[in-house]
């Protein structure tokens, strides 16, 4: 008997529709990073950290999204989840100091990145402990 990963991961209609806004909301960050890199005003090129942090970031909400940390048992998941979020706030707080110096724009673009995973890390802790 088969049966479809959709049936596995099974979401209602509001959990779509939240997926999509997220994701909406994680491409429109990203263009916002490319927007200001180009339109910025300082000269220096992004370091690979900030890439890096960048996919990293995209990985990340992808992965959250589509519901694959579903598909690993609970206690690997629940310590995937926080190993990764946790990490990538520390990487993207390193990304904003390290690019400081040359990158100002892209900088202040790595932080605001950085504090909506952070802030919405904190309200999926918050709600996941209801």
């Amino acid at each position: 008997m088969k049966t479809s990963i959709l049936k596995i991961v099974s979401f209602n209609k509001g959990c779509w529709l939240m997926s999509i806004l997220f994701l909406i909301v994680a491409i429109l960050c990203m263009f916002l990073v490319v927007a200001l890199y180009i339109w910025g005003s300082d000269s220096g090129k992004p370091s690979k950290l900030s890439y890096i942090f960048l996919g990293l970031t995209f990985a990340i909400w992808t992965s959250f999204l589509t519901g694959i940390f579903t598909l690993f048992p609970d206690r690997f998941a629940n310590v995937m989840w926080e190993i990764s979020w946790i990490g990538i706030l520390i990487l993207g707080f390193i990304a904003f100091l390290y690019e400081f110096k040359n990158n100002k724009a892209y900088a202040f673009s790595a932080l605001i990145i950085c504090f909506i995973n952070g802030s919405f890390y904190m309200f999926a802790k918050f709600i996941s402990s209801m």
